[in-house]
C-alpha cells in the first residue's frame, strides 16, 4: 500500500505508523470539577467505544521516516483504498481542544524494536 503524502509524494506504508479513528472528541473536564458518573461515562466512552465501520474511515497518520507530520487519511477498511485528498491534521480542521491530535505526542514516536538510528557526530577539523 503506498500513501501520498502532500509533502513528500508517494511513499510505502512502512514509513507511516497508524494511531486510528481521526475522529474522536475528547470530553471537556475542568480540573475543578469533580468526577461524577456522566464525566467517567465520557472517558470511558472516548478512550474505549470506537466505530469499526466497514468502508471509508478517516484516520490519522504519522510520517514517521519522511516528514514527521500527522495526517487525516481516508482510506477503505475493507479494500485499503485511499480516496480524497491527505492533508495535514491541523488542516482538517482538528483542533487541539476538541480532538484526538490533543493527545498526539509532541515529539516522534519512539524507534520500533530492531530499527536503526543514525548519530551524527561532529566531525573533528583535520589540519
Amino acid at each position: 500500500m503506498r500513501i501520498t503524502c502532500p509533502h513528500c509524494g508517494a511513499r510505502d506504508v512502512q514509513e507511516f505508523v497508524v494511531l486510528g479513528d481521526a475522529m474522536p472528541v475528547r470530553p471537556q473536564t475542568p480540573v475543578e470539577q469533580p468526577l461524577d458518573e456522566a464525566t467517567m461515562s465520557g472517558w470511558h466512552d472516548y478512550v474505549y467505544l470506537r466505530e469499526n465501520p466497514a468502508g471509508a474511515h478517516r484516520e490519522l497518520w504519522y510520517h514517521q521516516a519522511g516528514c514527521r507530520q500527522w495526517l487525516v487519511v481516508t482510506r477503505d477498511v475493507r479494500t485499503h483504498e485511499i480516496s480524497g485528498p491527505i492533508v495535514h491534521a491541523s488542516a482538517q480542521g482538528l483542533s487541539q481542544g476538541s480532538s484526538v491530535l490533543a493527545t498526539l505526542p509532541v515529539s516522534p514516536p519512539s524507534p520500533l524494536e530492531g530499527e536503526e538510528q543514525r548519530i551524527e557526530l561532529p566531525r573533528e577539523a583535520t589540519p
